[in-house]
């Protein structure tokens, strides 16, 4: 018996979709706890769909597409379909928390159906790997080139989990366990999490946007302490935030994009950090220098910020326009 590289995994992956389109169809979605469980059980089955797409796209695809480019293009526009028919199926679960019982079974009603249309796809999709893709490699290649592929992203569990030990500590993740669920921690953990991942990968350039939103203070300091030190290491930090203080406080230079493009650059002085009626005065010198390198730009929006108005007014002359609209 030839190696097969599909069968095996496409077994529970038949039995996860049609145990899952079972479970939906009993489902009494008047209930929240029933709807809630039904929806655990989907993002479980789309978890395991996902990763094993992911699987394919970095292991098996390069290699249906070195012996048959025009096999690997249908495979290649296969997946994002696959993926647009399960993200038709997660954008409904929001819906449900607006609804009263009756429009909730019918939300339901229509949420079993986008999760039937999306097991069809994955049977047809299932099919064409086991009959096309078996066919091309069993022509082409012997059993033990079809053996390395097949252990092409095995993942090392224990290696695994001895990684994600030494970054909950090293970032100080406040978890019960590596396995727990990223939904089940606080903002800032989730944030210190992601952080862990960036930064483990050593990279060169770190696009941070909006760290800080929704965290307390002592997680934005936190988040602000290691964007820092990522930047003193050699790590370009491009950090994208609507917090003028925060982009004045860490920033070496200041982009303003204004209707989609630059309007000009300014250095903040990053190493001085601010009490309130510094930040306005700053911001009263950082607005003038955008006005000046731009006319265009008519309004900087305070929103209800009335401490800042009052700053203002106390700064003398507003750099443009009314203190009140500035």
């Amino acid at each position: 018996m030839r190696v097969d590289l599909f069968t095996p995994i496409h077994k529970g992956l038949r039995r996860n979709l049609f145990e899952t389109a079972i479970a939906l169809g009993r489902t009494d979605f008047s209930s929240e706890a029933e709807t809630a469980a039904a929806k655990e059980r989907v993002d479980e089955c789309l978890t395991y769909l996902r990763e094993h797409a992911e699987h394919e796209d970095r292991h098996v695809v390069p290699e249906i597409a070195r012996l048959s480019p025009e096999l690997a293009a249908t495979m290649a526009e296969e997946h994002p379909e696959l993926e647009r028919a399960a993200i038709a199926v997660d954008s409904l679960w929001p819906r449900f928390a607006s609804l009263g019982p009756e429009e909730r079974l019918a939300m339901g009603g229509e949420l079993a159906r986008r999760f039937q249309a999306l097991v069809a796809m994955q049977l047809r999709h299932m099919d064409r790997e086991e009959r096309e893709v078996n066919a091309l490699f069993w022509a082409r290649l012997e059993d033990r080139d079809l053996a390395a592929v097949s252990r092409r992203g095995v993942l090392d569990h224990k290696a695994i989990d001895r990684k994600a030990r030494e970054l909950m500590s090293a970032f100080e993740i406040q978890a019960p366990s590596p396995e727990a669920p990223m939904r089940s921690l606080s903002g800032g953990n989730q944030q210190r999490v992601i952080l862990a991942r960036e930064l483990s990968a050593n990279p060169s350039v770190l696009i941070a946007a909006q760290p800080t939103r929704g965290l307390d203070v002592g997680a934005i300091e936190y988040m602000s302490g290691r964007l820092r030190a990522a930047a003193e290491a050699g790590v370009g930090v491009l950090l994208i935030s609507t917090e003028l203080e925060e982009v004045l406080s860490l920033s070496d230079r200041v982009a303003v994009l204004y209707e989609g493009r630059f309007s000009g650059i300014v250095p903040p002085d990053s190493d001085q950090r601010f009490d309130k009626p510094t930040a306005i005065a700053r911001t009263i010198e950082f607005a003038r220098a955008m006005r000046k390198a731009d006319p265009e730009i008519k309004l900087i929006g305070w929103g209800d910020s009335g401490w800042a108005r009052d700053m203002i007014e106390r700064a003398g002359e507003p750099p443009f326009g009314d203190p009140a609209v500035i």
